[in-house]
């Protein structure tokens, strides 16, 4: 093992690199692909709302998105499905942010 060996990080570089554009970008093309595949899951609503969205969530120390169930149909397929952990439509759909 090498002994002595420092490493320093650059908090300023980090942070502007946690808080770019480009990130938040990736993020939200992320959450937008896991919401739309968490929307094709679900049957339709009739009154024509998504059941998933995503969201920027954005703090001043870091990028951040989310998806969120956005309506009562939404709430009541995640509900439905998430009696066994591994069956959650968010979860299933997670591949999709890849």
């Amino acid at each position: 093992m090498a002994r002595g060996i420092k490493v320093r990080l650059n908090r300023a570089g980090a942070r502007a690199i946690l808080t770019s554009d480009a990130v938040k970008a990736d993020l939200m093309a992320r959450a937008e692909r896991i919401a739309a595949r968490a929307n094709g899951m679900v049957s339709q609503d009739k009154m024509r709302n998504d059941a998933f969205r995503a969201s920027d969530a954005s703090s001043p120390n870091r990028a951040r998105a989310h998806v969120y169930t956005a309506s009562p149909h939404g709430i009541n397929a995640q509900n439905k499905d998430d009696v066994l952990l591994e069956d959650s439509i968010l979860l299933k759909s997670l591949d999709a942010g890849r």
